[in-house]
């Protein structure tokens, strides 16, 4: 009996220890096996994190970049007199308007930091070894953003941006980050192409001019010969017009009910009878500039263009005063429609007079860009419009880096650069 008990307890022990032994083997495995999942889980996070921070940096380049290339795009490029100290003034305010943007990103992602070299502005210009420099320049046509968490060669720029998860269990503790984008500002115009979702913000109103003339009433003479009155003045931060000096001039446009004549100071309201575009502004809406539809998508509006003067009532007239009235300060494009004067330049050859419906054909020279800073009704059948220059930037402008287009220097595009 006794032995029998003896026996028995040498079984138990046994079994025990085995049964420890098979207990220590699982735990060690569970241990592998918790270690290898939470580095999975950690590559996982980590790869995950990197990747929204670095599309995220490339969301705010690029938003800083364009921020920037809009306020170097200011009114102030057309002043006949401009200082370099504006000129300086400007690309101070164009790397304020990046940083401002950086930092609201940064304020909700752990960006790189924002450096002086984080912002390029300049105008590219290639050396005889086929290099592009970058020059500081009155009106820039480049600019760059770079965000990044490397240090560069004076050591400037290493920040703590991109910290891994679990960093101290790894080698690698910190990602780089790494974005860039660039703008590019251009303005040799090829021409226009709208969509029905983006028109031209151009308005049917055609503006008198005869380059090779000093009469007034002319864009080249009143604007460009810098002649014009300089009555009002346009706030941009305020998106205002009020009477004040800004070193812009003006020219005043007088639009009648009923003639189609054209001369000095005389608008005329004008639809484009290319096949291409629609044949006829909205008349119901002043402002509604020129769309196009998907069938229209790869025809281009370009100038010199013809045109028919449409036939204008006194309703019309008052219609749009009331629409001219709520877009003042607002930037759009004019056509240009040519006044032949004479041999000498100092009379302007009287054009046709039609009246009541008879359309009368136009050609259309170039397009600028004004604001308009004051609508009245001078008496019964006449709309006068004061009109000041500006500087607009759209998408539907087509434009080339072709040297040999020549540049308009108030219609511009600002687009993704290589």
């Amino acid at each position: 009996m006794r032995r029998s008990n003896r026996l028995s307890s040498q079984r138990y022990f046994v079994g025990r220890k085995a049964e420890c032994r098979r207990h220590g083997v699982l735990t060690a495995w569970s241990v592998i096996a918790m270690v290898v999942c939470l580095a999975c889980v950690t590559l996982a996070v980590n790869s995950a994190y990197v990747a929204g921070l670095r599309a995220e940096g490339n969301r705010c380049a690029q938003t800083a970049a364009l921020s920037a290339a809009r306020v170097l795009l200011s009114d102030d490029i057309l002043k006949p007199d401009l200082q370099l100290f504006e000129v300086d003034a400007r690309y101070l305010r164009a790397r304020q308007a990046a940083k401002s943007v950086h930092r609201i990103y940064r304020s909700q992602t752990n960006l790189p930091d924002f450096h002086d070299r984080s912002v390029a502005i300049g105008t590219l210009v290639s050396t005889p070894d086929g290099a592009m420099l970058l020059q500081h320049s009155m009106v820039p046509n480049f600019v760059q953003v770079v965000l990044s968490n490397v240090a560069d060669a004076n050591g400037v720029g290493a920040d703590r941006s991109g910290t891994l998860l679990l960093a101290g269990a790894s080698t690698v503790s910190q990602a780089k980050l790494f974005s860039r984008a660039r703008v590019s500002i251009q303005n040799r115009l090829i021409g226009f192409r709208p969509t029905s979702d983006c028109p031209i913000p151009m308005l049917g109103l055609a503006i008198p001019d005869a380059p090779n003339s000093s009469i007034a009433g002319q864009w080249s003479s009143d604007i460009e010969a810098n002649t014009g009155g300089d009555r009002f003045e346009y706030s941009g931060l305020e998106n205002t017009v009020s009477y004040g000096v800004d070193r812009l001039p003006e020219i005043v446009i007088s639009i009648d009910e009923g003639s189609q004549s054209g001369g000095p100071g005389k608008g005329r309201w004008i639809s484009y009878f290319q096949s291409d575009f629609q044949d006829d502004l909205n008349v119901a809406d002043w402002t509604s500039g020129i769309s196009g539809s998907e069938e229209d998508s790869e025809s281009l509006l370009t100038f010199p263009a013809s045109a028919t003067s449409c036939f204008l009532r006194n309703s019309d007239l008052d219609s749009m005063a009331v629409q001219f009235r709520s877009v003042i300060g607002q930037p759009f494009i004019f056509p240009l429609y040519e006044l032949p004067v004479d041999v000498s330049g100092t009379t302007v050859v009287a054009q046709a007079d039609s009246r009541f419906g008879a359309a009368s054909e136009l050609t259309l020279t170039r397009v600028i860009a004004a604001r308009i800073v004051n609508v009245a009704l001078a008496g019964t059948g006449e709309l006068q419009v004061t009109l000041q220059p500006c500087v607009i930037s759209t998408a539907t402008a087509v434009t080339t880096s072709d040297s040999a287009v020549p540049a308009n220097r108030y219609v511009w595009r600002i687009g993704a650069s290589g």
